[in-house]
């Protein structure tokens, strides 16, 4: 069975004065009808870069040099732009990183969802007011709160309208990068639950793109492991979090505090990402890495599958899974 989105070895690159930054070197993945997939890493490793290109949305300096984006069996990337906007929020639609500076401040909240159904559905403004009017009781506000303006919304009324927004076409995919960003503990686990809430009443596909990996933890079957623009893990959601094989998602993992299991120290992860303009050869984490060998400086690790559905790019996955969170430092 044909997966609803394929990427395929993309490679997104950035013009810099210095050279290309490879942002997105060769990453490729798969996304089922229905699936939930999580993108973790740390800042700068390329998850929002795929997020962009996937939706066309990149900034002028950035290029894609190879690859393929595969939606319901068709290539993305050579259709022309006017073709390409018809996908986007059709088949596909995003909640931004900055989502609650995403609605124009002069306009009020619901004309603005309006506006888009009418460009992309060609309807009557009263068939808009009521798909917008749906879509507000369906995320938890009130339809009366269509006539109000953003800044008589909350942070979490904002981001549940930017979640209306992302609904109102009915795609078949939704991308959510950083949805919980700038919001308290609290309504982040509202937002996070409403979101799962949907998918699963609404059967729609979802990408969850963050730092956080308790965020994609709560939200996703499946997660991606991004390190300096490459896939460094995958696999299901609870061997990403228990049964990791990559040093760097060990690591990620001993960052982060828990609430179950033994009592440990948190620890940091050490240095700094490499220079994706130049970036050294061997393993990229190498120079971070608590269990790097002379083999890992100088040769690029190669790609391996250690369990079903389980893969990781490293050249000692079950020594560092040995190794475990306590030893690994």
């Amino acid at each position: 069975m044909m997966p609803l989105l394929s990427v395929q070895n993309l490679r997104t690159y950035f013009r810099t004065r210095k050279g290309w930054l490879k942002a997105v070197d060769g990453v490729s993945f798969d996304l089922e009808e229905g699936e939930s997939l999580g993108i973790v890493g740390e800042s700068g490793c390329g998850k929002t870069t795929i997020a962009l290109t996937i939706m066309r949305t990149l900034p002028p300096n950035a290029q894609v040099m190879d690859g393929k984006i595969v939606l319901e069996g068709q290539d993305t990337l050579p259709i022309p732009d006017q073709e390409h906007r018809r996908l986007r929020w059709s088949k596909v639609s995003m909640i931004f990183q900055a989502a609650m500076n995403s609605l124009n401040p002069v306009f009020r909240v619901g004309d603005q969802l309006v506006d888009v159904y009418i460009n992309h559905r060609k309807v009557t403004k009263d068939e808009a007011r009521k798909r917008v009017a749906e879509l507000f009781e369906l995320v938890g506000l009130d339809k009366k709160r269509m006539n109000n303006y953003p800044h008589e919304f909350s942070g979490g009324m904002k981001q549940r309208t930017i979640i209306a927004m992302s609904l109102l076409c009915h795609p078949r995919l939704i991308i959510a990068d950083e949805p919980t960003t700038a919001l308290d503990v609290v309504v982040q686990d509202q937002i996070l639950s409403e979101i799962k809430d949907l998918q699963q009443e609404l059967k729609f596909s979802l990408i969850v793109i963050s730092h956080d990996i308790s965020v994609i933890s709560e939200t996703c079957d499946r997660a991606i492991v991004m390190y300096a623009g490459r896939i460094f893990e995958e696999a299901d959601i609870i061997s990403t979090i228990k049964d990791p094989h990559n040093p760097y998602t060990i690591s990620l993992m001993s960052s982060f505090p828990s609430i179950s299991g033994p009592i440990r120290k948190l620890v940091s992860i050490p240095g700094a990402a490499p220079n994706l303009v130049n970036p050294p050869p061997g393993c990229l984490f190498y120079p971070r890495c608590p269990i790097g060998k002379e083999a890992c400086a100088k040769e690029t690790p190669p790609y391996v599958q250690v369990a079903d559905r389980h893969s990781t790019l490293c050249h000692f996955p079950h020594e560092a899974n040995k190794a475990g969170f306590l030893q690994v430092r």
